[in-house]
């Protein structure tokens, strides 16, 4: 779910290389999008998707623009 846009991201994780990737959908009225990543970084916690960068914690992706501001966050929901 997103934070700022209240949009349902559909993600499926994928065990594969060191940290995993990512495969997410978005399907809203206003908005229909899908992009994959793979997961890096020493923690094995960065991704970038829809064309921000991304830092995971436990069920939770904040996102963050070239500049380096939040400008979006995702959680999880079941």
């Amino acid at each position: 779910m997103g934070a700022n846009t209240a949009h349902n991201i559909y993600c499926r994780y994928d065990n594969v290389g060191k940290c995993g990737s990512i495969d997410c959908a978005i399907n809203h009225y206003t908005l229909k999008a899908q992009n994959s990543s793979d997961i890096y970084g020493d923690r094995c916690d960065r991704l970038d998707l829809f064309g921000l960068k991304g830092k995971a914690t436990c069920g939770y992706i904040a996102w963050f623009n070239d500049d380096g501001e939040i400008v979006n966050s995702w959680y999880k929901t079941r």
